[in-house]
């Protein structure tokens, strides 16, 4: 790993923000995503780069960044540690009094960072806030707004998505992203962070923008975010009955994915699961048969929904 610059906590305002980016081969969307977090109104801020070991355009693109701003930092994997391990890295090198992540391909809304500091400084019972965001197409064209108010709801669901805020002491106290917990160390981390702070939803309010395109993990990985998200929430089920029906749920969701990509073989093996985990689920036995029967080319498969 080779550090572009010192890790030296540098004196600040008080409501310096760090805003850690890890990147792999996202040169093609990078230069939007750094430019977004350098356009807030808040503009006490530090973007950290982590480029996890690419192989593209990306360093090129941050030297070039770094020579226009000097709140842009980065530094360099020479082998690829993945995302939870690429966020570590960034929190280490952080020097903010606030933090957050973001993605080499969403952006923010100029005023998205200094809506969340606003919030935390008016809150100061709150360690985490966060509010809506939207998806859309590779075009820009909006697929949905995602906003979840309710943060009790987080055993069921990734309720602080995309757009968050956390005071250093919240990453002093829960320490490090879980790095067994790839494609769903954000929803760990959350659950971690529960444990001790209090969250603040901010309402009425989508200062984010998250891209659906074929090459996010999201997209290639469907499946698998899918099982290790059930998984996660298991983890921190406060039931036995619970953890069982969310480990189901969540190897149906990537049977579903699984057999619409006509990967049939494997769909089959992530049913099995599900039934294993909850067998009292019709809707399991009714999807065996008919992924059975499709499988010889007589029908289609049944439409997807949580275990029953």
């Amino acid at each position: 790993m080779k550090p572009v610059d010192s890790n030296d906590r540098a004196p600040t305002s008080g409501h310096l923000v760090s805003i850690v980016l890890p990147t792999y081969n996202g040169a093609r969307y990078l230069r939007r995503s750094i430019e977004s977090c350098l356009r807030q109104t808040h503009e006490d801020l530090e973007v950290v780069v982590v480029d996890d070991a690419s192989t593209d355009e990306t360093p090129r693109i941050l030297d070039e960044l770094r020579a226009h701003d000097s709140r842009v930092r980065s530094v360099r994997h020479e082998k690829n540690a993945k995302l939870p391990g690429a966020l570590n890295t960034g929190h280490r090198l952080a020097r903010g009094d606030y933090l957050t992540w973001t993605s080499d391909d969403n952006w923010y809304e100029p005023e998205a960072i200094s809506l969340m500091v606003k919030y935390l400084q008016e809150h100061q019972e709150v360690g985490l806030t966060y509010c809506g965001y939207r998806q859309v197409s590779p075009d820009g064209t909006l697929v949905t707004v995602r906003d979840f108010p309710n943060v009790d709801n987080l055993c069921n669901e990734c309720v602080v998505g995309a757009c968050f805020l956390y005071r250093r002491e919240v990453y002093e106290a829960v320490g490090e992203y879980d790095t067994t917990a790839f494609l769903a160390e954000d929803w760990d981390y959350w659950f971690r962070i529960s444990k001790k702070f209090r969250f603040g939803h901010i309402p009425n309010v989508t200062p984010y923008t998250y891209v659906l395109h074929p090459g996010s993990l999201t997209s290639t990985r469907a499946a698998d975010v899918a099982i290790q998200g059930a998984r996660v929430a298991a983890k921190y089920s406060d039931s036995r009955i619970h953890a069982c029906r969310t480990l189901s749920n969540g190897y149906f969701d990537a049977y579903w994915t699984c057999r619409l990509n006509g990967d049939t073989k494997r769909a089959l093996k992530y049913l099995m699961r599900a039934i294993v985990n909850w067998p009292l689920s019709p809707k399991l036995y009714r999807s065996l048969v008919a992924t059975g029967v499709r499988s010889l080319g007589f029908a289609k498969p049944v439409s997807n929904g949580a275990a029953e």
